[in-house]
């Protein structure tokens, strides 16, 4: 949200604090409307500044809660070190002009739960599904390669290349002198064949 104004220790700073309060109070309404308990969300504030005079401003990280006079010095300390790591210089006795606030509510969410392969039943050749010739180096030979079926593979199969492995969502290309390790994650580990 825009809000202009000089940034400093005496200034009045209740319009500040109530357009902070508005817009976290709209982002956690809109989580809670998605099921997010209290528990789950964060609150993360942001204060793009600068000096008076200049068209480039920094983002400054600043804390949570009411923004009084002790804040606001303490935020004007992180935006001149900030400005120094950005632009090698600060200038401690210009005015300091906040230009916008920006509020990221975020919700907490468990981490996804890796899927897990059924054991490999059957040979890699049972997943064969075809075979073309194809160009796999700098030699610009043909080679006869093999397709497999990756939905056919289960974990501990090893895919000697060169051969396709076609998934739902990609197709992987295992060259010659390398192997496809397919882990119980659904991840494939390629390496080369020492």
């Amino acid at each position: 949200a825009t809000q202009i104004m000089i940034m400093s220790a005496d200034a009045e700073l209740e319009t500040l604090n109530d357009t902070l309060t508005r817009l976290e109070q709209d982002g956690i309404a809109k989580l809670k409307e998605d099921g997010f308990s209290d528990e789950d969300i964060e609150i993360e504030r942001a204060m793009e500044m600068r000096y008076v005079g200049q068209v480039h401003e920094c983002n400054v990280i600043v804390p949570n809660g009411n923004i009084d006079s002790n804040a606001a010095e303490d935020i004007l300390q992180a935006f001149h070190k900030r400005h120094k790591e950005l632009y090698t210089y600060d200038e401690r006795d210009s005015a300091v002009e906040l230009v916008n606030v920006e509020v990221s509510i975020i919700g907490k969410v468990n981490k996804p739960e890796l899927p897990t392969l059924d054991t490999q039943v059957g040979s890699v050749e049972s997943a064969k599904v075809d075979e073309r010739k194809m160009i796999h180096d700098h030699t610009y030979q043909w080679m006869q390669t093999p397709i497999y079926d990756g939905n056919k593979l289960g974990a501990g199969a090893v895919v000697t290349g060169p051969a396709l492995i076609e998934e739902p969502t990609t197709t992987i290309v295992v060259k010659p002198n390398w192997q496809a390790d397919l882990h119980q994650s659904g991840t494939y580990k390629l390496s080369k064949i020492q």
